[in-house]
């Protein structure tokens, strides 16, 4: 790629409005084309120090919509771009960021994301702010598509998007993924298509940082920390790190190197650091002699990861928006009483992440209400998002230096250990609204959105003074109790709310994660019962675990394979590069399926055990069917021949899925061989096959519970009949690729889909449920063998203890992997 040549003293500034668009992006891109120096305007009241004499503004067009472009490469060293970003006085400040800087902060994201072209990405965040619009320069550098919306983040239209297939990547900062954890339910069909997110350097707790992993369990999530002079200085792989670490804000990659100054605050080295700052007509450096950019944030190393602890400056960080607790109280000053007995801290929100807490004297001559309302108007001019976000508190005394300066820490301090007690109301909603008519409902929620606010059936969200965010957690609300999106309806009224409500109705649910868990527990209990007498617990023929293993043989490995094409549907594995595709697939099935074969090989000769009259050979092994491996050299076939298919135009792929679906059934003497258990594709091809067709119509299932349930109840029917009349009775069950399996066994794998939906609790294994599979046996073997060993012959202890042993030998196997950072290297990333 040719490197563009600038000639550095000609180049012009120019200006850019901002807009939420993918024209913002694309406008910025071209002026790095031509040559200019690209000045971001966020506030139009924005001066320009000296050193800065714009030639033009730009004024992109509005509109969101999908981004998809390239950009090329430019000088390393000259500037790309004068960010303007507030100070700790609340002075803007231009920080000059170079070409290079830019560079390698993609380079860096985008190796620790592990991002391919395949990504389409739902940008959560405005491009205007630097953590959009590096996003944008991210998926542009992958060769991928962002999706810019231009009201900004919806929560229902990303869950819509994603649930369609339409995106499989998510970036926010912690305050929109809040909403995320308030409302999983909206993911339960879907959660498992993400693939990526990016956090943006806001704080968020270990537990939700954990609950948003159960969320998306598929998704690789990585936090960053960093600030406009130093962007994403560190990456947490927040999807790989458990426990109290989660508590962390990761390690620096490439070329950037962290430091601790004698005070504390976090020191800085790097490519992508900032090569110098505009301040109060000034340009100063950033860096010492020796390359270090010292930042204002405190930090420690924990176990050679950076913690980050709290602000020096106290600025304030609301939903991303930041302001100086010393610039706030300077306004208030300037209208209240008596300014000595006013000051600001930051205090954690559980949604915002912060809020500015305002705190008074008993004596300061003002009601709370008064002072939250002038609060409430100095926030509002500083930046309409700071809307709402204050909290006013009485204290007997302000915490102050003996320069009379306020001691925020020991402020806070004293306010958070009353707070358990004086707790807003609005803080702690009620879980869930009771109300007998839908009138009532609309005015119980406004009533919990806006507790001190007269809610009437006038009241619209305007009146009550009702905020961004306000409005997204309604939309949600209503949704959820009136059972119906209520559209765009921020200027209607309660009442006319209540009135367009729909009719009431109910839903089945199906939820793939639940999906796989169930499978990895059906598949554990057969082999702990026995595939024949001979295996597992030696139970006769006639006995009903013995009977309950060979039925389940309708639907258990079909379900396995139904789950695995759903998943294929789900992660977009059909829009790999061929290349790609290839490697991920050797990494994450074939390298762990060889390794576990091998061992189980090497086991069973130095135990002696063979089901065969020989011990098998590495070609039998691998070759041909071994045990439970079959399953999975099945797998690779399918997904493999799958692939192939999904290359081929449109209107082809639908005709060689549906062939997938038929001809097994039609033709199930289609293979001579079983190499590499290719009759597996006979049994389980099908399943799989529908497991595509069928993963965008799921959601579309469970909304129409009458249909779906009819539908499951006559192919049942239809499969019994057929079944009871060309049933074989010198013996057998007529399981795939015969007729009557499929007929039986598709409304078996549906009603095990339902029913696994609704228990909760297994989705805990399923990201392992692969790794259950593969490893389960040497766990159930040895649990059986120590038990007989003990004299211990109860079936009921020999049952539980093989399935728990199943089960949690493999997780806490994994679990140790990841604790060792062998994991990652394990299940193929590497």
């Amino acid at each position: 790629m040719t490197v563009k040549a600038y000639q550095e003293t000609a180049r012009p500034y120019v200006g850019v409005k901002a807009v939420n668009a993918p024209a913002y992006v694309e406008t910025i891109f071209d002026l790095y084309d031509s040559g200019a120096i690209v000045v971001p305007i966020n506030d139009p009241a924005l001066q320009m120090p000296p050193q800065i004499s714009l030639t033009s503004v730009e004024s992109p067009r509005s509109g969101g919509g999908w981004l998809q472009r390239s950009f090329g490469e430019y000088p390393p060293d000259s500037i790309a771009q004068i960010t303007f970003t507030s100070g700790t006085e609340g002075t803007p400040k231009g920080i000059a960021i170079s070409h290079r800087a830019l560079s390698d902060t993609v380079s860096r994201l985008n190796d620790v994301m592990e991002v391919d072209e395949t990504i389409r990405e739902y940008i959560g965040v405005p491009v205007y702010y630097s953590f959009g619009f590096g996003r944008c320069r991210a998926v542009c550098r992958a060769g991928g598509a962002a999706y810019i919306p231009e009201k900004g983040f919806s929560l229902t239209d990303f869950a819509a998007m994603l649930r369609d297939g339409k995106v499989n990547a998510l970036s926010a900062v912690p305050t929109l993924l809040r909403l995320v954890l308030r409302n999983p339910e909206l993911f339960d069909q879907c959660g498992a298509r993400l693939r990526w997110i990016e956090i943006g350097s806001q704080y968020m707790a270990p537990e939700e940082k954990a609950a948003l992993c159960e969320i998306f369990p598929n998704a690789r999530i990585v936090m960053h920390y960093g600030m406009t002079e130093a962007s994403r200085t560190t990456f947490q792989i927040v999807s790989e790190t458990t426990g109290e670490a989660l508590g962390g804000v990761g390690h620096a990659y490439g070329e950037v190197e962290l430091a601790l100054a004698p005070d504390g605050r976090i020191r800085i080295r790097g490519p992508h650091v900032a090569s110098y700052a505009l301040e109060q007509g000034e340009q100063r450096d950033l860096t010492d002699m020796d390359g270090w950019y010292q930042s204002n944030d405190l930090g420690e190393f924990r176990d050679g990861q950076l913690w980050f602890l709290g602000r020096a400056d106290d600025v304030i960080n609301v939903s991303g928006v930041k302001v100086s607790s010393e610039a706030i109280e300077q306004k208030l000053h300037a209208v209240v009483p008596d300014p000595t007995r006013v000051a600001v801290t930051p205090f954690s929100d559980p949604l915002r992440g912060e809020k500015v807490l305002v705190a008074t004297e008993p004596d300061a001559g003002l009601e709370l209400e008064t002072l939250k309302e002038i609060a409430e108007t100095v926030l509002t001019d500083i930046h309409p998002a700071l809307k709402g976000a204050v909290q006013v508190s009485e204290i007997d005394h302000i915490p102050r230096t003996q320069t009379n300066k306020v001691r925020r820490k020991a402020l806070r301090e004293t306010l958070m250990a009353a707070s358990e007690d004086n707790a807003p109301a609005s803080d702690m909603p009620p879980a869930r609204v009771r109300a007998a008519t839908r009138l009532d409902t609309v005015i119980a929620l406004f009533e919990r959105q806006f507790p001190r606010a007269k809610i009437t059936p006038d009241t619209t969200l305007e009146s009550v003074g009702g905020t961004s965010l306000d409005y997204v957690e309604l939309s949600l609300a209503l949704e959820q109790s009136l059972g119906h999106d209520p559209g765009d309806w921020h200027t209607a009224t309660v009442r006319e709310l209540a009135q367009a409500a729909g009719s009431d109705g109910w839903s089945l649910k199906f939820d793939q994660m639940a999906a796989r868990a169930a499978c990895a527990f059906l598949v554990v209990l057969a082999h702990v019962i026995g595939d024949t007498p001979e295996s597992g617990l030696h139970l006769p023929g006639d006995h009903p675990m013995r009977l309950f293993n060979e039925f389940a043989n309708y639907f258990k490995m079909p379900l396995f394979a139904f789950v695995s094409g759903w998943s294929f549907a789900l992660l977009g594995t059909a829009a790999m590069r061929p290349a790609n595709f290839a490697q991920s697939t050797f990494k994450t099935l074939i390298v762990p399926t060889v390794l576990s074969m091998l061992a189980f090989a090497g086991l069973v000769s130095a135990i002696g055990r063979s089901s065969g009259a020989h011990p098998p050979g590495l070609a039998d092994v691998f070759l041909y069917p071994y045990e439970h491996f079959w399953f999975i050299q099945t797998l690779i076939l399918l997904v493999v021949v799958v692939y192939a298919a999904m290359r081929l135009p449109e209107r082809l792929r639908f005709i060689a899925l549906s062939a997938l679906v038929v001809l097994p059934i039609a033709m199930p003497w289609l293979f001579g061989t079983n190499i590499l258990s290719i009759n597996g594709i006979l049994v389980l091809g099908p399943f799989y096959a529908l497991g595509i067709l069928l993963s965008d119509k799921i959601a579309t299932l469970a909304q129409r519970p009458g249909l779906t349930l009819i539908v499951i109840g006559a192919t049942s029917l239809a499969g019994i009949v057929f079944a009871y009349l060309v049933f074989d009775r010198t013996g057998g069950v007529l399981l795939m690729p015969h007729p009557a399996g499929f007929l039986i066994g598709l409304p078996l794998v549906f009603l095990c889909l339902l029913v696994s939906a609704y228990l909760p609790f297994v989705k805990r294994i399923a990201p392992y449920t692969f790794y259950i599979y593969l490893w389960h046996v040497f766990a159930t073997s040895a649990t059986r063998r120590a038990l007989y060993s003990a004299g211990v012959e109860d079936l009921g202890i020999h049952i539980v203890a093989g399935l728990g042993a199943g089960i949690a030998v493999p997780v806490l196997a994994c679990l140790a992997l990841q604790r060792f950072g062998l994991f990652a290297v394990f299940s193929g990333r590497w």
